[in-house]
């Protein structure tokens, strides 16, 4: 039964990895602990996790088969602009209901958590947006934005 429930963690926190940047799987290993999460709490996560997985794994399915689709009108010799329009708009909505999907989970898991539980784990969650470096060619200094390149300083 325990190695069930840790098949199914799995495949959920992959799911969830993949719709939610910067997400992470919080309910498992030194980050529960660290934020006291407890036995009941973790109960209530694995039954969410549970209810949730064959609805993620189906829309994770129809995200790739939108994705395939996509591709095959794109790698088409001729290109069927009206078909890949389409095919376009099946996979944002494919990925629309994933997102949703994952967000929706995401919320019930929070709702698991005490406001203090939740305050820590915002401490260790990556930050979105957060300050990029920028690439250096060679020389050292920094590369020219593709934007700089097409309107050059003058």
């Amino acid at each position: 039964m325990r190695l069930r429930i840790v098949a199914v963690l799995l495949c959920t926190v992959s799911i969830a990895q993949a719709q939610g940047p910067g997400m992470i799987p919080w309910w498992e290993g030194t980050i529960r602990n660290d934020i006291g999460l407890s036995d009941d709490q973790s109960k209530q996560v694995r039954d969410i996790l549970h209810e949730e997985r064959p609805r993620l794994l189906q829309l994770r399915r129809a995200v790739e088969a939108a994705e395939a689709d996509l591709k095959q009108e794109m790698d088409a010799p001729q290109v069927d602009t009206r078909r890949a329009s389409d095919a376009i708009e099946k996979v944002v909505a494919a990925r629309v209901e994933m997102m949703r999907a994952v967000s929706q989970m995401s919320l019930r898991l929070r709702l698991t958590l005490t406001q203090t539980q939740w305050q820590e784990l915002q401490k260790r969650q990556p930050r979105p947006g957060g300050p990029r470096r920028m690439r250096q060619p060679a020389g050292g200094a920094p590369a020219a934005s593709p934007q700089d390149s097409r309107n050059p300083p003058g």
